[in-house]
């Protein structure tokens, strides 16, 4: 559907400006200017379902972030056609250095912070119920799945073990640099398309990943979320590390019909982790991590 059709049926007989947005990697993206105020109208693409993506669930994630003075606010919600309009941020994004400093990481976690202590949302996200979920879905459209996933799910299997029981707060779970813009003094997370109830974790070691945090800047991270930083929260975060890898690898292997490259970043991400020393692959990393260790008293 094309913008201009979806923006006659948002604001029929008036004549907003619509302008393309680059970013978008699953959707379609515009600004839209109307009378001096501008949104985003933002498009789902096809076929998403196949990534665990409810326009619904969304929506209503979208709302909350809003709500929580983290994300923009939602002007309008077309269902049936995957449809989602917010505010406009007239920002530009955090450059990724800013947010791996001490101040940037203060602001980041303010941002983000309001959302997870905020009221529980439908949807579910659990990171190794997912790349299962992933695997499935490949091999039914005929995807083969790479040889890496074996060894990668063993280990997903003693992380999930040594962990236990989690807790689940709302999360983000897709805290790519791109979803951070800045404002002024002002720090917003955008798409929600992922969120869900979550573990706490998952969600900051996904920023840590896709913000290529080295280990003392993890260490900030998590003092600067507790008030302190402890061994097993350490653990723990190196554990939810690879997990963010593992479920971005198989997100690229349900893309790889389209996206043929996916199926090569699978093994970058994927082939330097596991049971005999589990490291992060260096592509990831600004600098050496530790190896990843399991939680004490976990038995593994």
């Amino acid at each position: 559907m094309q913008p201009e059709t979806i923006a006659a049926r948002l604001w029929p007989g008036r004549s907003p400006r619509i302008e393309p947005l680059g970013g978008g990697i699953t959707n379609h993206n515009f600004k839209v200017t109307l009378e001096g105020v501008a949104y985003v109208l933002r498009i789902g693409g096809r076929g998403t379902e196949l990534l665990g993506i409810e326009r619904a669930a969304e929506r209503e994630a979208a709302t909350r972030a809003a709500a929580a003075g983290t994300g923009p606010e939602v002007v309008a919600f077309l269902a049936d056609e995957g449809v989602l309009v917010t505010r406009f941020v007239d920002g530009r994004p955090a450059p990724p250095e800013d947010l791996r400093t001490p101040d940037g990481l203060a602001r980041v976690v303010a941002t983000l912070k309001p959302f997870h202590e905020g009221p529980a949302i439908a949807a579910r996200f659990d990171s190794f119920r997912v790349v299962e979920t992933y695997a499935t879905t490949a091999t039914e459209h005929g995807v083969s799945i790479p040889s890496a996933y074996a060894a990668a799910t063993e280990l997903a299997h003693r992380i999930e073990r040594a962990l236990g029981p989690r807790g689940v707060v709302p999360c983000h779970n897709d805290l790519l640099n791109a979803n951070f813009i800045l404002a002024g003094d002002r720090l917003w997370i955008v798409d929600w398309e992922y969120a869900g109830m979550g573990d706490v974790f998952f969600d900051l070691a996904n920023f840590s990943v896709n913000h290529e945090l080295g280990a003392d800047e993890d260490d900030e991270l998590l003092r600067v979320y507790f008030g302190e930083r402890d061994e097993r929260d350490a653990a723990t975060l190196t554990c939810m590390r690879f997990m963010s890898d593992f479920r971005e690898a198989m997100w690229g292997v349900v893309q790889q019909g389209r996206r043929q490259r996916q199926r090569r970043a699978f093994a970058r991400r994927c082939a330097c982790w596991g049971p005999a020393n589990g490291r992060e692959p260096r592509s990831r990393a600004r600098s050496p991590r530790a190896p990843l260790r399991f939680p004490a008293g976990s038995g593994l």
